[in-house]
């Protein structure tokens, strides 16, 4: 009996791990920094099991002190869900846990975030290398990188997502303790560039919560979008700055990019 209960529970086991995505935790060399830099990468299960298809691919950017792992331990199951529903490679870059994805001596992120990763995940993984099919996102600092981002790279990005971002590094005293190297507040700053979201006709999204000390510079820069008549999707929620927020935004914006991804192939197909 006891035989028999082990392999039951190994061919469960063995079920399982067959239908999930994988997740990669690996080095890829920067050659703006360097050296290697940390980098996760979750793979579906449809990679392993059609060896011709290729995927779309998640651009995911973590935010202050966050390193390449945090992103699992409060929503793995929503990672490797969204990854195997929608066949995306999801790729989780090193943003130096303080970077704010800028360049600066010893801290290129803006040049390994914005193109170096993009260039080696294509190169290394079977992805559909287009803009419409790399979907980039990030939550606090990286919803700031990812709007920043996006607007240096706008041949590289379709469909943006701000997550309780840092949209102006304006307002804060705080913000004053950032090394900017040779950029200046203004320029990095998501708030100060809307020409820039109206130039490049981005797929749009922002989400805030009503509790998120974040709160008025996103409603600023949502007014502002809207005043310049820049099509977005603005999503106000319940919750602040915390994980039980992150865990719905992400789904929020997943939802959206992955329906927006489908109505826009079917526009180019026509």
């Amino acid at each position: 009996m006891r035989r028999l209960i082990a392999f039951m529970a190994l061919a469960l086991l063995c079920c399982v791990s067959a239908d999930a995505a994988k997740i990669i935790h690996t080095e890829v060399y920067s050659k703006a920094n360097k050296k290697k830099l940390p980098v996760a990468y979750v793979l579906p299960d449809a990679y392993e099991t059609n060896r011709s298809e290729r995927f779309t691919t998640m651009y995911a950017l973590n935010g202050l002190n966050s390193d390449t792992k945090i992103m699992f331990t409060f929503m793995e199951d929503i990672i490797t869900g969204y990854c195997d529903k929608y066949n995306c490679i999801w790729v989780i870059p090193d943003n130096g846990m303080d970077s704010w994805y800028l360049d600066r001596p010893g801290k290129m992120y803006e040049t390994f975030c914005g193109k170096e990763i993009v260039e080696y995940t294509d190169k290394h993984y079977r992805t559909k290398a287009d803009r419409l099919h790399r979907i980039l996102v990030g939550g606090s600092m990286g919803g700031h990188g990812a709007l920043l981002l996006a607007c240096l790279n706008p041949d590289e990005f379709k469909i943006v997502g701000s997550l309780a971002g840092v949209v102006d590094l304006k307002t804060r005293p705080s913000f004053l303790t950032i090394d900017f190297g040779k950029s200046k507040p203004d320029s990095v700053s998501a708030l100060s560039n809307i020409p820039l979201f109206k130039k490049y006709g981005f797929a749009l999204y922002q989400d805030i919560g009503f509790h998120d000390g974040l709160y008025d510079m996103n409603l600023a820069f949502h007014n502002k979008l809207k005043k310049e008549g820049i099509d977005h999707v603005y999503i106000e929620r319940e919750g602040a700055h915390d994980y039980p927020y992150w865990r719905e935004a992400w789904k929020g914006f997943l939802n959206f990019a992955f329906d927006t991804l489908a109505k826009l192939e079917k526009e180019e197909s026509k």
